[in-house]
C-alpha cells in the first residue's frame, strides 16, 4: 500500500489497530495518518502489527492503547525513514515511533510526547535483540519505570548514532538512551544534559549513565561527537 492519507477522524479496535492497516505482511511507503487511533495490544498511528516493511511514513495523529503501542506502528519488524508527531500513550512497551521493535528501525524520528507506566522510549518501547539506528527522540517521554529517550527497555539489542533531546521523567529505571539493558550494545549515542528528571517523591532512583550526555552547545559542535 503506498500513497494514502487518512485524515481527521477516529479508528478504534481491541487487537492490531492501526489507521492505514490493521496488520502488514507487505509493503505501506509514503502514508500520512492524521486521524486518533485507539486500540488495546499492538496498536499504532499507521498500523497495528507490521510483519514487513513501513517506510517514509508520518504520524501526527494521537495513539493510545495498552500494550504495545506506537506512533507508526504497534509491533514492527522494520521500519525505514517514518516521523512520529503525535502523542502517544499506553501501559507497557510504548514508544514514540513502534512500541515492540523486533528488527530494525532506521533513520527515523520522534517529536511527540510518550507516556506510560513502563517500558516506554522516545523511539521503541521494548528493542528486542533489534536494532534502532540513526533516529533520533524530542519527545517527552514519562512513566513510572523503564524509562528512555531512545528505548525503554532493550534485550541483547543495539543502538546505533542515535541521539535524544527530550526529557525524561521517572520514578527508577530511567536513563537518556535507555531505560532498562540488558546486553545493550551501544556505539555513537548522545542524550541532552539536564533532561534526566526523576520523580520528586521519596525513593526515587538516580538516572541511569548509559551514553554520552552533551550540552547544547556541544550537541550543535560536530567535534564533539
Amino acid at each position: 500500500m503506498k500513497n494514502v492519507v487518512i485524515g481527521d477522524g477516529y479508528v478504534r479496535g481491541l487487537l492490531y489497530t492501526g489507521a492505514v492497516a490493521g496488520i502488514n505482511a507487505g509493503t505501506i511507503s509514503n502514508v500520512v495518518n492524521r486521524a486518533t487511533v485507539r486500540g488495546s495490544t499492538a496498536a499504532g498511528g499507521v498500523v497495528g502489527s507490521n510483519l514487513g516493511v513501513v517506510e517514509y511514513a508520518r504520524n501526527t495523529g494521537q495513539v493510545e492503547g495498552h500494550l504495545g503501542v506506537g506512533g507508526i506502528a504497534g509491533t514492527s519488524t522494520e521500519i525505514y525513514n517514518c516521523v512520529n508527531e503525535g502523542d502517544v500513550s499506553g501501559i507497557t512497551i510504548v514508544g514514540g515511533l513502534v512500541g515492540g521493535n523486533q528488527q530494525v528501525v532506521s533513520q527515523s524520528y520522534n517529536t511527540g510526547e510518550v507516556k506510560a507506566e513502563l517500558a516506554a522510549g522516545g523511539v521503541a518501547g521494548g528493542n528486542e535483540a533489534a536494532l534502532i539506528e540513526d533516529c533520533f527522540n524530542a519527545g517527552n517521554v514519562t512513566g513510572y519505570f523503564g524509562m528512555g529517550g531512545i528505548a525503554g527497555q532493550d534485550n541483547d539489542g543495539e543502538i546505533v548514532r542515535c541521539y535524544s533531546v527530550g526529557t525524561i521523567s521517572a520514578n527508577g529505571l530511567f536513563g537518556g538512551i535507555v531505560g532498562l539493558s540488558d546486553g545493550t550494545l551501544l556505539s555513537g549515542v548522545y542524550y541532552l544534559d539536564g533532561t534526566l528528571q526523576k520523580d520528586p517523591r521519596e525513593h526515587s532512583a538516580e538516572p541511569n549513565n548509559f551514553g554520552e550526555k552533551l550540552t547544547e552547545a556541544q550537541m550543535g559542535d560536530p567535534a564533539a561527537y
